[in-house]
């Protein structure tokens, strides 16, 4: 998730990637991983670029990496380009077809060919990647975020922001912080310490909400 924002940010793809490979193995180690996060940023990159010449999208998706898991993900997902298979039938080739998992071999593909189809349609991507259960959140913030870039914000319908409450973050926050990173200046503060008090409420709702699960 934190690849398409440094895709974004840097043009150079030698440090573009070393910069990836650092964010990356903060949480993930695994090749696979790397692979995935690294085929995000590049998209980015793409984007931001005004790239358009699809070959070399596809071409970029393979990467460097010769993880039999992230090579057979891609052969699947071009397959499955060929035919302009929808997002659901993608899941199911990708042996995920109720919910697919955080796995990078298999979300990351996912999430590229949701905006792969839909491009800056916004509303049908993150429809689609609900619609196949799982990870979805994972997904839909990288599918979402690529789409943000090639669109802007005019690509997210106005009531889904007017329902975002996601204090101390908000949506005037995150505004004002993308416009300081397109203008390379410095951060914009924000009241960081209600930050662990907003994880917590947050922990107690997922918490309630797994247990009134189990009660049913």
């Amino acid at each position: 998730m934190r690849a398409a924002i440094l895709g974004a940010l840097v043009a150079e793809q030698d440090l573009r990637r070393a910069l990836v490979d650092v964010s990356s193995r903060i949480t993930h180690r695994d090749a696979c991983a790397i692979a995935a996060a690294r085929a995000v940023a590049d998209r980015a990159a793409w984007i931001m670029a005004g790239a358009d010449r699809e070959e070399e999208l596809w071409k970029g998706w393979r990467g460097d990496c010769d993880h039999p898991a992230w090579s057979g993900a891609m052969t699947i997902m071009r397959r499955a380009a060929d035919r302009r298979a929808s997002v659901d039938d993608l899941a199911a080739d990708l042996g995920q077809p109720n919910a697919v998992t955080g796995y990078a071999c298999t979300s990351v593909p996912l999430a590229l060919y949701a905006w792969w189809l839909h491009r800056s349609d916004l509303a049908s991507i993150l429809s689609d990647v609900h619609r196949c259960g799982g990870d979805v959140d994972t997904i839909g913030a990288i599918a979402g975020a690529l789409s943000g870039l090639e669109g802007g914000v005019a690509t997210c319908p106005p009531d889904w922001l007017g329902r975002i409450i996601d204090r101390p973050l908000t949506v005037g926050v995150l505004r004002r912080q993308a416009k300081a990173l397109a203008e390379h200046s410095r951060p914009v503060r924000w009241w960081w310490i209600f930050q662990p008090v907003r994880g917590l409420l947050v922990l107690l709702i997922v918490i309630g909400h797994g247990l009134m699960r189990l009660a049913r």
